[in-house]
């Protein structure tokens, strides 16, 4: 289970981005692992620019121990989005045959590594982009 919540602000407005996504996961070995994702979600940009949706996220992500402090991730995926204007429906001419915005990025943790079955109860912080 992932919760990720994302906020920010710039020219244009305030951007927030909420997503709650489930789904199996595979470690290959100690060092490559390989997920499939999805869930719900919410999104936008305040100010007119990139109106509220709400989505139905889909990734896949590929994971990379990089010794037992570093993991970096590299992420891409897939949103359908309702409740939101045509105009931002009609997003990404890559995958309008089948979905509404194409999604890719990657992030870093920087965290001493724990048991997948580990119950401490502790979460991670990472940096990103997408």
């Amino acid at each position: 289970m992932e919760l990720e919540a994302v906020l920010g602000g710039g020219l244009h407005g305030f951007d927030y981005d909420l997503d709650l996504l489930l789904g199996p996961g595979w470690w290959l070995n100690q060092t490559v692992g390989l997920a499939a994702i999805g869930g719900v979600g919410i999104d936008g940009l305040t100010g007119g620019f990139m109106p509220f949706a709400l989505k139905a996220p889909v990734r896949l992500v590929l994971s990379l121990n990089l010794g037992s402090v570093v993991r970096v991730e590299a992420r891409g995926g897939v949103n359908w989005l309702f409740g939101t204007s045509d105009r931002r429906k009609s997003g990404s001419e890559a995958v309008r045959s089948f979905a509404d915005e194409m999604v890719v990025g990657g992030r870093i943790f920087i965290a001493p590594r724990s048991a997948a079955n580990a119950r401490d109860g502790s979460a991670q912080l990472a940096l990103g982009f997408t």
